[in-house]
């Protein structure tokens, strides 16, 4: 017969069971402090050493001997340390009180192996010191556990080794290096460490963990660690996880307000504070909770709340509901003399609902808005604080807090959920309580704890302890609460809150009229002033009128009243009378009276004004209608004149507008010949390149001639066929638009009369450049001087004298300077052309600006354009240019929040100057090249025009960018581009 088959399991089932089904850290801890009860321990001491990265819980329970250690709890699903008349649990108690004897006679607290599961979620590895027993009983046991073994895929169980020792003291040194040389020797870790295909997960480094953690410092870790030779359990939990640094992120001062809280935060702090039942005093047995960071206890982390705190709340309530569903008990508000009582019939349960048994709800509330409050301002105040740290609606069952752990959208009894559909009705909230419900037996009730996670199983008796809790809370809302129930302090509440809206709404409204009132003073005297200038001019029009041809001011008559009327609404829209109620009193009200008083006078004095004038011009208006008439029969003959005068015209034009149909085609030929000039020029530039060969050439350098035939094209668009274009369409809009031909001459005139301005700034201009030339001979020749006197007063001065003569010659050089700046306009005639360089533009660009005093500007030259190389240019031409938009830029750098930057740069062909100032606008760049504009203090407008026309002399095109070029700075972007390719 074969033999049976039987189930195996793998060592990964741990981490299943365990790091995987553990919801969080809260949760993790609150196994580990149910284990604790079950080891009748009263204190549980939890710290954080964030420096070394440990964690240390410890208990004062029973502990645990070597056997328990082994037999359960290094064993999954084994059954609890202690059942009552068995043998071996008379041996675990026997150095147990009597009063923890009874204790343990109670239903347990903990699930069968979820604490030691729960350990796995806090850390990578366990070590774990437990002390059972008294004088020559007493015995220690030591065991080390690293979890990250329990992930690998292919150990078995018995593959991994826990080593362990049973000790008559406080682990010594050597007891530390016997468990980590343990697990370094170990056969399995080592095969696994050099297994390839575990931890291939980018987000996990297991291998790298435990090959760090087993070989830790014996001797350090030893220093670090306090393991007492006294009765309890101590958990050492290495390099814990992020979800146990949450737990320590905050402490009780920093509270943010509730929307920005995170559900971690208040779980972590619920974890603590409310773990153990903090309403009620607990008589049979006392369990505290101190954790601390960094050995720094956390403040008030034990009970937060405390049962008199019940007494310092808005409302009171608390309710004994039966097994039955009959709810008795009262409510009371703050400082009341008198509870007042409450009883209900729950609702009937339905068929899948059960009694969850008998139950306790008893919550303390605070209103929500801090005028409907009861409480005094600073035990109000105090009571907010506390409810963002650990307010709520908790369950406990056997003085543990089942749910919620603290998460913001835990609303277990419906309360933000009811709220959602009528606030004002369902009253109560979840965040503005404190207490909840308090189940005083699980024996004696259905409701079944969940394993690793918060709250109940969902069964009939957890149905029906919700059905239970929405009716009674709906009831206490309509019945007492809630904007339907009928509260003697709900009616005088709002009779005062619209008594003060009232109040203050009246102080507002008089506080906004005093001020419109001290502002309507002084406007009121200018009023005054203008209502009397107009009046004069109402009445000098309607005495002109009476003394002239009759209809000849009626206009003017007219709209002197209507303005008359205007100001008369414009004074009605002032202030008059103080709001209804307002109370006024000495200067205030000698004021108020003293503006109302002028405001009616003057107000009077134009109604009677309107009056009289409209009734003079009646009269005047009765007299132009007659004359009326009479232009009218006028009117009409010159009409009948104008109308032969047009249908004449019309027959004489038909010719032209039969030769007017021609001109069509001749416009479509025009520009198909621009069209054609536009590409020929474009392929002038290509050389012959083709698309393919472009597409083909990973140098780049057909790319920058494609780039720059293409700009080329662009701009000879711009610049020449563009304006030819513009002046076409211009001559066919005087032909067309019916002008005559006094427009035309008038137009033609103001065309006459810009080139003259033009010409007579080209004509200053030259005039400069021939003064210029004359006077650089004589120029040279007292430099040559004024340098040979300087040279020689050097040597024969001294100390003050000669530092004032430094000065002196400091200055000549830079006027020197300036002077010579006008070399190239005088030059420019020179028919010569030479190479540039981007590098001797560089040079000459920094060499004026040395000696240009003040200058804060950061100069840049991008390595591109110190690279550049242009043949058979006009060198003086280019360099006067370039310097004049330097200067321009100098002084715009320094305006508004530029940084004071000037980069010189190269796209393609194109030389670009740039700055990081104001930039230049839309209407500017339409002006910016015209003789005369300018922007500057002071400024003659000529640069810029003499600029560009010098450059187009020297088969340059000058522009100014509408948006930055490539590698630019975001302020004005100037561009020189050669007409044609200059290579």
């Amino acid at each position: 017969m074969p033999e049976p088959a039987t189930f195996r399991s793998r060592a990964r089932v741990v981490d299943l069971l365990g790091r995987q089904q553990i919801a969080d850290a809260p949760t993790a801890m609150g196994e580990l402090f149910k284990n604790a009860l079950d080891a009748a321990a009263t204190d549980v001491r939890v710290n954080f050493d964030e420096e070394n990265q440990l964690l240390q819980i410890r208990d004062n329970g029973l502990g645990m001997r070597p056997c328990d250690v082994k037999d359960k709890w290094l064993v999954l699903a084994t059954e609890s340390r202690f059942q009552p008349d068995s043998e071996d649990s008379d041996n675990w108690l026997k150095h147990a009180t009597s009063e923890q004897k009874e204790w343990l006679n109670k239903p347990k607290y903990g699930e069968k192996g979820i604490g030691r599961l729960s350990i796995a979620l806090l850390g990578r590895m366990t070590l774990l010191w437990t002390v059972w027993g008294k004088g020559v009983d007493k015995v220690g046991t030591l065991c080390l556990v690293h979890w990250n073994l329990f992930q690998h895929p292919h150990l078995l169980f018995e593959d991994i080794p826990v080593p362990i020792l049973k000790l008559q003291g406080s682990p010594s040194l050597s007891d530390f290096e016997y468990l980590f040389t343990t697990l370094q020797k170990n056969a399995a870790i080592q095969g696994i460490l050099k297994d390839t295909e575990w931890d291939i997960s980018p987000d996990k480094h297991l291998s790298k963990e435990l090959q760090e953690d087993i070989n830790i410092d014996c001797t350090a870790l030893r220093q670090l660690i306090d393991l007492p030779w006294e009765t309890g359990t101590s958990f050492i939990v290495f390099n814990p996880s992020e979800h146990v640094e949450e737990l320590f992120e905050k402490d009780n001062n920093e509270i943010k307000s509730w929307e920005d809280r995170t559900a971690d935060w208040l779980k972590s702090y619920h974890a603590f504070s409310t773990f153990w039942n903090p309403f009620h005093e607990t008589k049979d047995r006392s369990f505290q909770i101190h954790p601390s960071l960094n050995d720094k206890p956390l403040d008030k982390s034990y009970r937060y709340w405390e049962p008199d705190d019940f007494k310092l709340c808005d409302h009171h309530i608390k309710i004994e509901v039966s097994k039955d569903g009959f709810a008795k008990g009262f409510f009371k508000n703050y400082n009341d003399k008198k509870t007042t009582p409450y009883q209900k019939q729950l609702k009937n349960l339905p068929k899948s609902h059960h009694s969850p048994g008998n139950f306790l709800v008893e919550i303390g509330y605070i209103q929500g808005q801090k005028s409907d409050s009861f409480l005094p301002e600073i035990v109000r105040n105090e009571m907010e604080t506390r409810l963002k740290h650990a307010g709520g609606f908790s369950i406990y069952m056997d003085n543990v807090r089942i749910q919620p752990y603290g998460a913001i959208d835990s609303d277990f009894a419906g309360f933000e959920t009811r709220r959602a559909k009528n606030a004002g009705r369902y009253y109560f909230s979840s965040v503005r309580m404190f207490g909840g419900v308090f189940i005083p037996n699980k024996t004696a009730t259905g409701l079944k704890e969940k394993a690793g996670r918060e709250g109940f199983v969902k069964n009939g008796a957890s149905r029906g302890l919700r059905l239970w809790l929405e009716d009674l809370f709906t009831d206490l809302a309509d019945s007492h609460f809630g904007s339907k129930s009928d509260r003697k302090d709900k009616k005088e509440r709002k009779e005062k809150k619209a008594r003060e809206a009232a109040q203050n709404r009246l102080a507002e409204e008089t506080a906004e009229y005093l001020k419109s009132i001290k502002i309507y003073k002084a406007w009121i005297k200018e009023f005054e002033q203008r209502e009397k200038d107009q009046v004069r001019k109402g009445r000098q029009h309607i005495a002109a009128e009476r003394n002239a041809v009759a209809g000849t001011h009626i206009d003017d008559c007219e709209e002197s009243i209507d303005k008359l009327r205007e100001l008369e609404n414009e004074l009605r829209d002032s202030p008059c009378d103080p709001p209804d109620g307002a109370i006024l009193e000495g200067d205030i009200l000698d004021d108020v009276d003293t503006y109302i008083g002028t405001r009616e006078r003057i107000l009077n004095r134009l109604k009677k004004e309107i009056t009289n004038q409209v009734a003079q011009l009646a009269p005047l208006l009765e007299r132009a209608r007659s004359e009326e008439d009479n232009i009218k029969n006028l009117s009409e003959r010159l009409n009948s004149k104008s109308s032969y005068i047009h249908n004449s015209l019309h027959k004489e034009l038909q010719p032209a507008i039969a030769k007017a149909k021609t001109i069509e085609g001749d416009i479509q030929d025009f520009a198909d010949k621009e069209i054609a000039f536009i590409n020929r020029i474009r392929d002038e530039a290509l050389d012959g390149l083709t698309l393919e060969k472009i597409a083909r050439d990973k140098s780049g350098e057909s790319s920058k001639i494609f780039e720059k035939a293409i700009q080329l094209q662009t701009d000879t668009y711009d610049e020449v066929v563009l304006p030819r274009v513009r002046r076409l369409v211009n001559d066919f809009e005087h032909l067309t638009d019916n002008s005559s031909k006094s427009i035309l001459l008038n137009e033609l005139s103001k065309k006459i009369e810009s080139l003259q301005e033009r010409l007579d700034y080209l004509t200053e201009i030259a005039l400069i450049g021939l003064i210029l030339e004359t006077a650089t001979h004589e120029y040279e020749n007292q430099v040559s001087l004024v340098r040979n006197s300087i040279r020689s007063l050097k040597r024969k001065l001294h100390n003050g004298e000669a530092e004032t003569l430094a000065v002196l010659a400091d200055a000549f050089e830079i006027i020197d300077h300036r002077i010579r700046m006008f070399d190239p306009i005088v030059r420019r005639r020179s028919p010569n052309r030479s190479s540039l360089s981007g590098k001797s533009i560089k040079d000459f660009i920094l060499h004026h600006a040395k000696l240009t005093p003040d200058i804060h500007s950061k100069i840049e030259f991008t390595a591109a354009f110190c690279e550049l190389q242009l043949h058979k240019v006009k060198t003086p031409v280019i360099l006067g240019s370039i310097f004049n938009l330097f200067t321009n830029a100098l002084y715009w750098t320094n305006k508004g929040n530029s940084k004071g930057r000037i980069r010189f740069s190269v796209v393609g062909n194109t030389i670009v100057v740039s700055d990081d100032g104001p930039g230049i606008t839309k209407n500017d760049r339409e002006r910016i090249f015209d003789p005369g504009f300018s922007r500057r203090p002071y400024g003659r407008g000529l640069g810029l025009f003499i600029a560009k026309e010098a450059l187009r002399g020297a088969d340059f095109i000058l522009a100014c960018s509408q948006e930055p070029e490539l590698g630019a700075l975001d302020g004005a972007n100037f561009t020189i581009t050669p007409f044609l390719n200059n290579d």
